[in-house]
């Protein structure tokens, strides 16, 4: 699974709406739709605070050397 899916599952396993991680972020609903479908991408920043919001383990991202 890459990051955007498993944000999106973990989004539907914990019950939370798109527009709630939104405020939580500090960005409008459209805006994390658009990163949700890959039209845009999430900034590092917003990488951090969805890994903190949702509980998300970042580490297991890292590519291999």
């Amino acid at each position: 699974m890459n990051f955007i899916e498993v944000v999106k599952d973990k989004i539907k396993k914990k019950g939370l709406k798109n527009n709630y991680i939104a405020k939580k972020m500090g960005i409008n609903n459209v805006s994390f739709s658009d990163r949700l479908t890959g039209k845009v991408n999430f900034k590092t920043d917003e990488v951090f605070k969805l890994a903190k919001i949702l509980n998300i383990n970042l580490n297991k991202f890292k590519a291999e050397a």
